[in-house]
């Protein structure tokens, strides 16, 4: 279930967002905040999917909400729809600059907000799905690499077992120097997987 954050100073018109929102998924989280503290706080121990913020606040800029938001744990890859006076130009390209996602010239138009607000959601959710291929492949690999280097080190010591079965000293000799390399790598300080490498090269 996707989470928004929406910060607003004007109660009546989060009453208003929130409606928008709800036609996009009625059972979308939001969470709504008329002031930036208490926004920022949350933001810091739970996640979003998206927020969507105005630019006008007494006691924060535009930009430096923009760069707390970025600046908190996850903030960097979390969308973000700012919402600035359609009037003032520089405020618009600040908040850009600063680095939000999105921006909404205000006063909001309806069909425009549902429209980026479920655009976003809609990357956000792309996103994490790329993500989570990527950790599967990741996983793949690594258990097909673990699953080589097994059948390697079966196939060097079945080697060297033939090798002992033929002439049982040169069996021997080729494990103990084997081993002898294993020992000799811990003593400088190689890694546990080079170790290893050695001790079956």
């Amino acid at each position: 279930m996707p989470t928004i954050l929406l910060l607003d100073r004007d109660s009546s018109r989060c009453e208003h967002l929130v409606g928008l929102i709800r036609r996009i998924d009625p059972v979308i989280c939001i969470e709504v905040f008329t002031r930036p503290g208490p926004a920022l706080s949350w933001l810091r121990w739970h996640n979003a999917d998206l927020a969507i913020a105005n630019s006008r606040f007494e006691d924060t800029s535009a930009t430096d909400l923009v760069r707390r938001i970025r600046a908190l744990p996850g903030g960097s890859e979390l969308p973000l729809l700012m919402m600035a006076p359609w009037s003032d130009k520089e405020q618009r390209r600040q908040v850009l600059d600063a680095g939000a996602t999105d921006l909404l010239a205000t006063p909001v138009d309806d069909l425009e907000f549902h429209a980026r607000c479920r655009n976003l959601l809609t990357q956000c959710n792309q996103k994490k799905i790329i993500h989570e291929r990527a950790r599967w492949l990741e996983q793949r690999v690594s258990e097909a690499t673990s699953e080589i280097r097994r059948r390697e080190h079966e196939t060097l010591l079945r080697l060297a077992k033939a090798g002992e079965y033929r002439d049982e000293e040169t069996g021997n000799h080729v494990i103990r120097m084997a081993r002898y390399a294993h020992i000799i790598a811990e003593q400088i300080g190689l890694s546990v997987a080079d170790c290893e490498a050695i001790e079956l090269a």
